[in-house]
């Protein structure tokens, strides 16, 4: 957008007219129309008081605005992730805010900080009644980023909206949006990839991508099987999601998942049949599973895309509040909450929340993966 459309857009959208623009900045009103037909253009000294009385910035005004790299998109989003672990997820989405203003047409970082401010709600410990201005903000941003001129950060924002729609109930919208997403193509780009890199004797960058897309079709199979296991509990078939709960944990085994995966497709069944007993000690697995970084660089499938992983806290030990909060509120586990050996449980890790505990020498976030 060109600054003097960025001039005359502000201007209206304040309110002011171009007598009181000029009155303000001491010029006169010929010059400020000269500046929105751009004829003109302000002068230096001029700009700084523009840019205050529009309630915008100079990057704004000389466009600077319009994209950001995705080297810059994924520092910011760094940011705002360490911003909201010391000063909470209000200071973090009050970045994002501030960002977005700067760069309202930048596609990428809409969609880059949406999925960012979604992790970071779903990862707070906040009840539900406390998200939900959050939830309606990041929303927006969605429905925002589903509006974009990129067709990727459309296709993906499309996608977190139809299942945000449907998690809310709201069905006909998520069709809608399921309806106009385009069929996935049966080429395979980073097969094409890798075949490239045998050919030019890249070795390593093959077997990383390679160990990347291992990576993503095992964590998407695994994901299909534990939704499978929550539908045949819904349909009445608690021995069928048993059977479906095994076959994740041993796949989980098989793949090197991170062990807290093992877990999650029995703990549903048990929940399911209110095995007290068998969710306890369900839970206590998870909970310990939680607290243990994925070694990834241990494993023979992804030991290469491991070693370029950032070291810092692992991925379990931030969701352990989350969790606990989520069992002392949730309705499936109010069975639970009149047992003893259930109450032990939550009091022994809500200690571990606040213990120290030794770092793995290359841990891994897995949550961009589960």
């Amino acid at each position: 957008m060109a600054m003097n459309t960025i001039i005359r857009e502000r201007r209206r959208e304040l309110g002011l007219t171009q007598e009181q623009v000029a009155e303000a900045l001491g010029v006169s009103a010929p010059a400020v129309n000269k500046w929105e037909k751009g004829i003109t253009m302000p002068d230096t000294g001029s700009l700084p008081a523009l840019a205050r009385l529009l309630g915008t910035d100079l990057n704004a005004l000389f466009c600077f605005e319009e994209e950001l790299s995705r080297e810059e998109i994924y520092q910011f989003c760094n940011e705002v992730v360490e911003l909201a672990e010391k000063e909470g997820i209000q200071a973090g989405i009050s970045r994002i805010s501030g960002k977005l203003r700067e760069y309202p047409n930048c596609g990428s970082l809409l969609q880059m900080v949406s999925n960012v401010a979604d992790g970071l709600l779903i990862m707070s410990d906040l009840r539900p009644e406390e998200k939900t201005e959050y939830e309606k903000q990041i929303l927006s941003w969605y429905q925002r980023a589903a509006a974009s001129a990129d067709g990727d950060v459309r296709e993906q924002a499309c996608f977190m909206l139809a299942s945000k729609y449907r998690s809310q109930g709201e069905y006909e919208k998520s069709q809608d949006i399921i309806d106009q997403l385009p069929e996935r193509k049966a080429t395979d780009k980073n097969m094409l990839q890798v075949s490239l890199y045998e050919d030019q004797g890249k070795t390593a960058e093959a077997i990383e991508l390679l160990e990347k897309g291992l990576l993503g079709r095992v964590s998407e199979v695994w994901g299909i099987l534990i939704r499978l296991v929550d539908l045949e509990i819904a349909d009445g078939n608690p021995e069928e999601a048993g059977r479906i709960a095994g076959i994740s944990r041993e796949m989980s085994e098989l793949f090197d998942l991170w062990e807290y995966n093992r877990y999650v497709g029995d703990l549903s069944v048990a929940l399911a049949r209110q095995q007290t007993a068998e969710c306890i000690q369900t839970l206590e697995k998870l909970l310990t599973a939680a607290m243990r970084p994925w070694e990834m660089w241990k494993s023979p499938l992804y030991c290469r895309i491991a070693k370029k992983q950032t070291p810092g806290e692992h991925f379990g030990k931030r969701m352990l509040r989350p969790l606990l909060t989520e069992l002392e509120n949730s309705e499936k586990y109010a069975f639970l909450r009149q047992e003893e050996a259930f109450q032990k449980l939550l009091e022994k890790y809500h200690r571990r929340c606040t213990e120290e505990t030794p770092e793995s020498p290359r841990s891994s976030s897995a949550h961009s993966f589960l």
